[in-house]
């Protein structure tokens, strides 16, 4: 019973993982990287900002 709940987990996470990485490469495809780059370089700005003042 347990080692088949552990395989369920298991496959529950490979799942997620594979779901994100087909997130991942459909963004790449929709070039999306820049958009989310720049985002991410926005947050961190306002974030050092703010932790600076």
């Amino acid at each position: 019973m347990v080692k088949r709940s552990g395989n369920h987990v298991k496959l529950y996470l490979d799942y997620h993982l594979y779901s994100n990485l087909r997130l991942s490469v459909h963004f790449i495809r929709q070039k999306h990287v820049r958009q989310y780059i720049l985002h991410s370089l926005e947050s961190f700005h306002t974030w050092s900002n703010s932790c600076c003042l």
